[in-house]
């Protein structure tokens, strides 16, 4: 998506997603990265609304299936973060970023990239929140 070839990415993204709940079902690590692509996606779009209830679905299920500090959970959590972020509700979005930065820190290290990044998320919600 870097491309930002939204409107090729949208159509492929839904049919990995339908299929792959349609074949391993809507638990497997594979559907539920399928949705978080998908919400990140409509996320990079503005498009929230779309993103929101595909991203607490995921999160449901990856805490359910692959425990709360699986890589692909906090990814989850990171994510509905930023939603909130973009939406300007920061105090829903700060819990959740905190929680993917202490948590990737744990599991992934301090100098991981997606720790990083759960680092650069919450600093951004700080300077946007005039902190």
């Amino acid at each position: 998506m870097a491309q930002r070839r939204y409107i090729d990415a949208e159509p492929l993204l839904k049919l990995a997603f339908e299929t792959l709940q349609r074949v391993l079902g809507k638990d497997h690590p594979n559907s539920i990265q399928s949705v978080n692509n998908l919400a990140a996606l409509y996320i990079s779009q503005r498009r929230y609304e779309e993103a929101q209830p595909l991203l607490k679905s995921a999160l449901e299920a990856c805490e359910r299936v692959l425990g709360r500090e699986h890589p692909q959970t906090l990814l989850t959590v990171n994510n509905l973060g930023e939603l909130y972020r973009g939406q300007g509700r920061y105090d829903e979005a700060k819990p959740l970023l905190k929680r993917a930065l202490e948590a990737r820190e744990r599991v992934l290290g301090k100098q991981h990239p997606d720790t990083l990044d759960s680092a650069k998320n919450l600093e951004e919600l700080y300077r946007a929140d005039g902190r």
